[in-house]
């Protein structure tokens, strides 16, 4: 046997392919490139917040499977996945340098890139979980898909816990009136709904898929599968976080319950957490009407107290107002105002130049649970309906330790 794609002998065994002799070890086989299908594996959603080298190593495996490809055969060369998958030079390099560094790929200098393990993965077997996006309208659809929104680490979560397990993740927008006429397949294995969702869409999409699960704060019947922060114990956590350091004029900022479908909740947990302590006050709960009323409330609660006291605020856009106010007063608020803010979501980044301590989950936290609750609903180890609570913890610590609180 010789070195060299040119001059190897033909593999009696193998029609088409020549044997490669790379160094001993291992024997590899030059396919004819122009027999293994590959674009129909390769298909690339810009629009996902799942990252393009990501969904390549997963088209790259299932290509590898579809084609009965064997351990030494080549796959297609740089140039003709990046045509067929219509990305980058980088993007390739980089699925491909994964995929080496997980024992499936080796790149042999000259020669190309071969098949060194066949993924465990076998098309008729995997799994197929969708991911239907809820859109009202493009507006919509935009903040839905925003890289770092909400929406995207729930995505980013759930997609990564279906690549560990071998699933591949579909995804695509549907409307609130006809959510089943618009789902592109029919033949999922289940389905994970985000968005604005309601009990009408969840009936009409139970009834094309089998397995459905929502990720929302929206209250929905009991009897579909849900995942969701547990916004009670967030409230709890929030408001337990200052009772502990003393101060027992608490202030929670939140919407009308009659119209925001967690401030009951909110507004329990925190009364929860009074209770716990013993506290003879009760949560000071104040309505705001929209976002903009966090600074409107903030800069009220700082006129009219004169001793220290705390604020929970929930929801990012609502703690930013909140600090915002809180800014204006400067030093003298800091010392006075410790403020909680509970988010459904892990947005620390967002608020980082602020003195504020967050209670909260990461919603890529939910994603994962919600793939999980899929594939035990699937293999019978969970019964129908699953409502599944994701619980909140401190994420972000801005306390002073050192400082003593005024009781």
């Amino acid at each position: 046997m010789t070195n060299g794609v040119g001059t190897g002998p033909v593999n009696p065994g193998t029609s088409g392919q020549r044997t490669v002799d790379v160094g001993g070890s291992l024997a590899y086989s030059a396919s004819i490139m122009g027999t293994i299908r590959a674009k129909e594996f390769l298909k690339i959603d810009k629009r996902s917040p799942v990252p393009r080298h990501v969904q390549l190593q997963d088209g790259i495996k299932r290509m590898i499977v579809a084609n009965g490809l064997k351990r030494g055969d080549r796959i297609p060369p740089e140039r003709r996945l990046m045509t067929e998958a219509q990305v980058s030079r980088n993007t390739v390099r980089e699925a491909v340098a994964q995929l080496m560094l997980q024992g499936i790929l080796v790149r042999e200098k000259v020669k190309g890139t071969f098949v060194k393990k066949v993924p465990a993965l076998s098309l008729e077997q995997t799994r197929r979980f969708g991911i239907a996006l809820v859109a009202a309208s493009p507006e919509a659809e935009r903040e839905i898909r925003t890289p770092h929104s909400l929406y995207s680490m729930i995505l980013t979560g759930f997609s990564d816990e279906a690549r560990a397990a071998n699933t591949v993740t579909l995804l695509f927008t549907v409307s609130p009136s006809r959510p089943d006429e618009d789902l592109p397949v029919t033949d999922l294995d289940a389905l994970l709904v985000v968005g604005h969702v309601t009990n009408e869409m969840m009936e009409r999409l139970s009834g094309k898929v089998r397995h459905v699960v929502a990720v929302t704060d929206y209250p929905l019947a009991s009897s579909f599968n849900l995942v969701r922060v547990d916004a009670r114990h967030g409230a709890c956590e929030a408001t337990r976080y200052i009772l502990n350091r003393g101060i027992h004029e608490v202030s929670l900022v939140t919407g009308d319950p009659a119209r925001f479908p967690g401030a009951a909740e909110l507004i329990a947990g925190c009364r929860q957490a009074f209770a716990e302590a013993g506290a003879s006050k009760d949560i000071d709960v104040r309505i705001r009407t929209d976002e903009h009323t966090g600074y409107d409330i903030t800069r009220e609660l700082l006129a009219a107290r004169t001793g220290r006291f705390g604020i929970v605020a929930a929801g990012g856009p609502v703690i930013r107002r909140v600090l915002h106010a809180l800014a204006e007063h400067g030093p003298e608020a800091d010392e006075r105002v410790l403020a909680v803010g509970y988010v459904e979501g892990d947005v620390a980044a967002a608020v980082e130049q602020y003195p504020v301590t967050l209670v909260g989950a990461s919603l890529e936290l939910c994603g994962q649970r919600a793939c999980r609750v899929l594939q035990d609903l699937i293999e019978g180890r969970a019964t129908p309906p699953v409502d599944a609570r994701v619980l909140p913890a401190v994420i972000s610590d801005k306390s002073d330790a050192g400082r003593v609180p005024n009781a």
